[in-house]
């Protein structure tokens, strides 16, 4: 799935009761907590384990199982995106998640035996810490497979254990906590002194303008090779920095995979990329033979993206394949064009 890069929509309710007292806007957008990362080591934390497979009617949410499994609770994580690795697939404190997300779980409860609302108690097996929240069944309904959405909050970090209830069916689930990383520093303007490249030209009227060559180009800049990143509030950032969407792709009968590399202008730290729903990376692979979404037009494989902007500069943007490569320079900064302040 091709993330937005504004933070993911609110579904399912429209106001949350945390603890039976506050009333919270879902589509609110907390400011980050100024806080370390406080990162739970795996080996001190006995996981739910996480599962990945197609849940029915799920098919693209991960998915955890409480024990004991014959009670039939499970827990649909919406707060872990396509792609999302490591600590960047954790809950995390305050009820938000380092994109702006929040900490949505979806509760289903296999057996009739429920109440018209679920009772979570948390407890922080490895530090201070209980969070006690009650929540409402969606659609007024307490059946086989009722449905229990949530937003989980716990303001410390550590390894979690949360006892569910609803009538008779109790369950339990254990996660990893951690604190969001300190708020980014300001975005800074677009810089006006970078290299100058040849413009981005039209290679098809499906696309949008494009900068490379043959095989390969990225469609999503300016002229002047600009990324115009408009106002902070309205794109993410994340540990690898400010999220752009890059759609990149590959010219008809070309097969040989191509390789993309990024960094500073000046050849210092390497960009990150995220193809798809792939982990990040510094020198991800686009494989003409695989793409990740049905080719449009048809012949020319499509690779929808994020490229992670650090801060406003000069950056160098490189594709290369067996017996060729190019390597352009780039603009990447705030834009008053577009919004930006």
């Amino acid at each position: 799935m091709y993330r937005q890069s504004s933070p993911r929509p609110i579904h399912l309710l429209s106001l949350l009761v945390l603890s039976g007292l506050l009333v919270l806007p879902l589509w609110s957008r907390p400011a980050l907590a100024t806080q370390g990362t406080g990162a739970v080591s795996p080996s001190s934390c006995a996981a739910t384990p996480l599962r990945r497979t197609p849940f029915p009617g799920l098919v693209n949410i991960p998915w955890i199982m409480a024990t004991p499994t014959s009670a039939g609770i499970t827990g649909h994580l919406f707060f872990v995106g396509p792609g999302a690795h490591g600590a960047d697939a954790e809950l995390h404190t305050g009820g938000i998640m380092p994109d702006g997300a929040s900490t949505k779980i979806l509760w289903v409860i296999g057996h009739g035996n429920v109440d018209s609302s679920i009772v979570i108690d948390g407890r922080n097996l490895t530090g201070a810490g209980r969070t006690h929240q009650v929540f409402p069944v969606a659609g007024g309904g307490a059946v086989a497979g009722s449905q229990y959405p949530s937003i989980v909050v716990v303001l410390t970090p550590g390894c979690w254990q949360f006892r569910l209830r609803s009538g008779a069916v109790t369950g339990t689930v254990t996660l990893p906590v951690v604190a969001p990383a300190a708020v980014p520093a300001p975005l800074g303007p677009l810089s006006t002194t970078c290299p100058r490249n040849p413009p981005p030209t039209t290679i098809n009227p499906a696309f949008g303008t494009a900068i490379g060559m043959r095989p390969a180009w990225a469609i999503g800049f300016s002229p002047g090779l600009a990324l115009r990143m408009g106002n902070p509030q309205f794109i993410t950032h994340g540990p690898h920095g400010w999220y752009v969407k890059i759609l990149w792709v590959v010219a008809p009968g070309f097969y040989p995979r191509v390789t993309l590399r990024g960094s500073t202008a000046g050849g210092g730290a390497p960009l990150w990329f995220q193809i798809g729903d792939q982990a990040p990376s510094i020198a991800p692979i686009l494989n003409p033979q695989a793409p990740p979404i049905p080719n449009q037009p048809p012949g020319w494989a499509n690779f929808p993206s994020y490229l992670f902007i650090p801060q406003a500069g000069c950056y160098a943007l490189e594709a290369s394949w067996p017996g060729g490569t190019w390597r352009l320079t780039f603009a990447a900064g705030r834009s008053a064009a577009l919004g930006g302040a």
